[in-house]
């Protein structure tokens, strides 16, 4: 059996999956509670904003970050369809350039989002996962297990923000800030995803 590429199904790549998803066994029963409390559900836009107004659709990804529970991780899984399209027909060095271009408009948008609210750093905001998992999945061009290891990764240090994405994300004065804290949970996530990729994939 083939992964796709010709990535092959062997014990180091399990090993690989089985060490990133080694979080959600060590906490498996407190995830699991966590979410038999919760209640799927939509959040309610602010009475000013329509998904017709280009920062409401683009701070919350077309409405993924409207989703309850986790907006953030359904902003970044929903970061994937497009991102993975760009980097198949533009490669690594497209998908970054797309990453940069949407975080200068992503800050416009989330700074524009936040003030309204009255939360710099809303929760329904979720551009800045789409950018900080674009940069996470540069090395991954087309290969889809790549995507799913930048998933895991960039969800990991977008949490546990280590420095200094802690240091953006205590600031959040702007959505300067709240774009930056997730570039550097990407730019973090990025050399596991390359050194995945040299592992892995054919030279």
């Amino acid at each position: 059996m083939k992964m796709a590429d010709n990535i092959p199904v062997n014990g180091p790549v399990l090993g690989v999956i089985a060490i990133l998803l080694l979080p959600v066994v060590i906490w498996r029963e407190e995830i699991w509670a966590w979410l038999k409390k919760q209640k799927p559900r939509l959040k309610e836009l602010h009475p000013d904003f329509t998904m017709k107004q280009w920062p409401v659709w683009l701070s919350t990804w077309f409405g993924s970050g409207l989703i309850r529970p986790a907006p953030g991780t359904m902003g970044s899984i929903a970061a994937i369809p497009l991102g993975y399209f760009i980097a198949v027909t533009s490669g690594p060095v497209g998908l970054g350039l797309a990453a940069l271009a949407l975080l200068l408009i992503g800050t416009v948008a989330a700074d524009r989002f936040g003030k309204k609210t009255g939360a710099v750093d809303d929760q329904s905001i979720v551009v800045d996962e789409v950018v900080g998992m674009w940069i996470a999945a540069i090395p991954a061009e087309g290969n889809w297990e790549l995507w799913v290891a930048a998933l895991i990764l960039f969800r990991l240090f977008d949490i546990y923000k280590p420095w200094p994405a802690s240091f953006y994300d205590n600031r959040s004065r702007s959505g300067y800030d709240t774009m930056m804290d997730d570039v550097v949970a990407g730019l973090y996530a990025l050399p596991g995803v390359a050194a995945l990729a040299l592992l892995f994939l054919p030279t």
